[in-house]
């Protein structure tokens, strides 16, 4: 996570980040995907709302179920910092694999 460049901010008052691009499904079946922030984080999915952790609050992680088919996903993460601490960390867990960081060789921009 040290790489994103929300760890770099040096400013501690409101602040927010778009990441957007295509994550590469690697197989057909139900993912679960995490994302967990302070203050706020809305991730999209072709387009679709599918973890809501939005609102002012401490570190916490939101989750959501889908079914994806394997292949290309456009992928939209929206991450809001009120003040403070920062924190900010996007997982999945899906076929054949347990929960772990979305790993960069998938995420494309």
């Amino acid at each position: 996570h040290d790489a994103l460049p929300i760890y770099n901010v040096k400013d501690k008052e409101i602040f927010s980040y778009t990441y957007s691009g295509y994550i590469k499904v690697p197989a057909s079946g139900v993912y679960t995907l995490y994302s967990e922030s302070n203050d706020g984080s809305l991730l999209y999915l072709d387009g679709k709302l599918v973890v809501d952790n939005d609102l002012h609050h401490k570190v916490q992680e939101g989750f959501s179920k889908i079914a994806l088919k394997a292949g290309w996903h456009s992928i939209k993460l929206e991450y809001f910092q009120m003040g403070g601490g920062k924190a900010l960390r996007v997982s999945w867990k899906g076929p054949g694999f347990k929960k772990q960081e979305i790993p960069s060789n998938v995420l494309f921009h």
